[in-house]
């Protein structure tokens, strides 16, 4: 499997597969507000 096949595939189950997403996305989004500690998966597929 590709890499890219990988990053979509996780984007789809996220929350199913880490039921405390929400949780992390709310602290990463008070903890990093300006995004400098994300990536391409996080500016994709992470909570707007």
């Amino acid at each position: 499997m590709r890499r890219g096949h990988r990053v979509a595939a996780a984007a789809v189950g996220i929350e199913a597969a880490y039921p405390n997403f929400g949780r992390f996305a709310r602290a990463k989004g008070r903890w990093d507000p300006d995004g400098v500690l994300s990536n391409r998966w996080w500016q994709t597929n992470g909570p707007e």
